[in-house]
């Protein structure tokens, strides 16, 4: 099929990771080829050998163990050329497959994109329900040599939240990955990694086979184990080879979905696409937000009808509270409110990243494109031929995995949409802090008496101070992780210059430094805004009030600590159940697991007691909490593992966490609500 827009230039960048990638599978596929001559030389060796055993000692017993020599030879062979059988299906069960004749404004649409790009169009178009648009199919080893026709998958999610021209932009991106012959080399290192990837990675079949063939005969046993031993060692060889394939191809990855955006943006769609792009971010947590909200309705009984008039709804929630403007329903988000908050410095695992950042796609593509900023007026969702009827049927299918509806009252749309956002107003803290203390707590305690220097506590500048401290923190632990080789790499940048893995410990001191500095001014600030909230409680006869309220907050973020500390423990202590070991080991690991339960029990006991961790509780949870602390469990009997008793107890620390999680805010807001109005009316606030 003959495209009917331009071509779009492959770029150096694009070609260079090209070249990269192929070379470092050319490296890879000559190792291979070695290990696989070897492999096949092995059964050549073990026939003969196998043959020449018995006709030296005719006898059962060598026939025996010359099949096991053949077999475990086989056994190498067969783990060089697992690949070949190994078939990636996509699932689509969530899904819902739509026809031309349901939705003509939507295929009419993808027949233009697909004629203007000049490819084929998909075999099939699911709609799922989440916020994502992906072009899937079925692939193999042998995708590389037959073409496979692909299907097109548009979330629903992904339809509520962008305008027409956007999704016309998303859609063309995902085709533009397939659209051109200098895009066939990205396609082709992509199976050939995928191959690579299952090759490398074990898989429960072949453990299976193996273990199978060890454990056949003593004398075949000897023979399995070394045939085992050789694939661990070729295995291992084989992985340090993909490193360098992966790494490759993470380069070449990040290219492709460049130059996907610049055959979208030669669609017209170069704005478009930078707006649905910045948008999509905000939707899914919108999303999410509201399935969750969802499953907690469900919880109580009341079942949602339409998710996605509540993303909406949050959608519009959070335009107006982060002053983003509205067109057609949708929140315009610019590239200053995608990157509000300040982020890491440390570029280390971007050169593992499939995917560039958001920004720099939408940078280069101001780079590309020169389109007319006239945005469509018609919101996407508006191409479905009965919106509302779809959404309602993912709603009724995503709420029917969550729960039993059969016994849920069906809950009328504005009350779920008022219900929403007052739950959202709950999840927020007063707008006088300007988040200040979203991240951030305040001190408890009074301490001296310090000068009132500031005429704005939680200016926008007091606000990034706060933010530096938290990325400074967080860039910290990541270099901790990478001086102590547990991220591998070998060279990273901070700041924009490079470093290598061993400057990463001088780096850290210069840090730590800086930390300090940071830490001692904060506190100089949270010294002011308290020594300013007593003088105002002083004013108003509350002083005895807000020590009280303090008091109250300290106590419930030691006691956080203390209970989080022990459901902590309890998840680590049983890390052990997730590898393979032999009885004893498993009855030893399991003294520290049991201790780890008592202080766990006692933890979850004391946390129902307190008032602000208790509030949260519900029925549910709390049956399963009664069941557990009825009678001690034992979670390992008769040599295996009770799947009912642990699937108990760790319902129990996830609902240990969710009582600590929902108390400690609950404390914290009730804290910032009395600071509120205090500093409310004055000159606290953002400027």
């Amino acid at each position: 099929m003959t495209p009917e827009t331009p071509l779009v230039t492959v770029s150096p960048q694009f070609r260079n990771q090209a070249i990269r990638s192929v070379l470092a599978i050319a490296l890879f596929v000559l190792v291979y080829l070695v290990l696989l001559a070897v492999a096949l030389s092995s059964v050549y060796l073990a026939g003969v050998g196998g043959l020449a055993l018995f006709l030296v000692f005719p006898h059962i017993i060598t026939i025996i163990a010359g099949l096991g020599m053949l077999a475990a030879a086989g056994l190498f062979v067969y783990f060089m050329l697992k690949f070949m059988f190994h078939r990636s299906v996509t699932d689509n069960s969530g899904d819902i497959e739509i026809t031309r004749q349901q939705e003509p404004h939507l295929f009419a649409m993808i027949d233009e994109i697909v004629g203007r790009l000049g490819v084929k169009p998909p075999r099939k178009v699911f709609l799922g329900p989440e916020v994502n648009a992906s072009v899937t199919y079925n692939s193999s080893f042998w995708s590389m040599f037959f073409p496979v026709r692909k299907n097109l998958r548009i979330g629903m999610g992904l339809i509520n939240s962008l305008r027409e021209d956007e999704l016309r932009a998303v859609i063309a991106h995902e085709f533009g990955h397939f659209s051109q012959r200098s895009m066939a080399v990205g396609s082709y290192v992509y199976n050939v990694n995928y191959v690579i990837f299952q090759l490398v990675n074990d898989d429960e079949h072949f453990t299976t086979t193996a273990h199978n063939i060890a454990t056949s005969s003593i004398y075949v046993y000897p023979f399995a184990m070394v045939s085992i031993y050789a694939v661990q060692a070729t295995r291992w060889l084989l992985a340090k080879m993909y490193g360098l394939v992966n790494l490759s191809y993470m380069g070449l990855s990040r290219e492709m979905e460049y130059h996907a955006d610049a055959v979208a943006a030669s669609l017209g769609g170069g704005h478009a696409l930078a707006s649905g792009l910045r948008r999509i971010e905000l939707a899914d947590a919108c999303y999410n937000k509201a399935v969750g909200f969802t499953a907690s309705q469900l919880a109580e009984k009341f079942r949602v009808g339409n998710i996605y008039s509540l993303q909406t709804c949050l959608l519009e929630d959070t335009a107006r509270r982060d002053g983003l403007t509205l067109i057609d329903g949708l929140p315009e988000v610019s590239g200053e409110h995608s990157t509000r908050y300040l982020k890491s410095k440390i570029e280390a695992g971007r050169q593992w990243a499939s995917h560039p950042e958001i920004e720099d796609r939408i940078t280069q593509l101001g780079l590309l494109s020169d389109d007319p900023v006239i945005p469509s007026s018609i919101v996407a969702n508006e191409l479905l031929s009965d919106r509302v009827a779809r959404q309602q049927q993912f709603s009724h299918q995503m709420t029917a995995v969550f729960h039993d509806i059969a016994n849920c009252t069906n809950q009328e749309e504005d009350i779920s949409r008022e219900l929403l956002l007052s739950k959202e107003e709950d999840n927020l803290l007063p707008n006088v802090f300007n988040g200040y203390y979203d991240n951030h707590n305040l001190l408890t305690d009074q301490g001296p008496d310090v000068p009132l220097t500031s005429d704005n506590l939680f200016s926008d500048d007091a606000v990034e101070v706060i933010n530096s401290l938290t990325v400074l923190q967080h860039d910290l632990q990541l270099l901790d992780a990478i001086k102590d080789k547990q991220i591998d790499l070998k060279t990273f940048d901070y700041d924009g210059k490079k470093y290598k893995r061993r400057e990463a410990r001088k780096l850290a001191v210069s840090l730590n430094a800086s930390l300090i500095e940071l830490r001692e001014q904060v506190e100089s600030h949270d010294r002011e805004v308290i020594a300013r909230a007593f003088a105002k409680a002083r004013q108003l006869g509350s002083e005895t009030g807000l020590q009280q309220e303090l008091d109250r907050f300290r106590s419930c973020d030691e006691l956080f600590d203390k209970f989080n500390e022990a459901a902590q423990s309890m998840r680590n202590a049983s890390m052990f159940m997730q590898e393979t070991l032999q009885v004893d080991a498993i009855k030893h690991r399991m003294i520290l697991f049991k201790s780890c339960e008592s202080d766990f029990r006692e933890a979850l006991e004391l946390a129902l007691k307190h008032p602000d961790f208790s509030a949260a509780a519900n029925p549910l949870l709390l049956a399963d909490t009664e069941k557990f602390m009825r009678k001690e469990w034992n979670y390992f009997r008769y040599d295996r593992y009770d799947d009912v008793a642990i699937g108990l107890l760790f319902a129990n620390v996830e609902h240990l966490e969710f009582l600590l999680n929902s108390g400690y805010w609950r404390a914290k807001r009730r804290l910032m609500d009395l600071l509120a109005g205090l500093f409310e009316g004055g000159a606290e606030g953002p400027a």
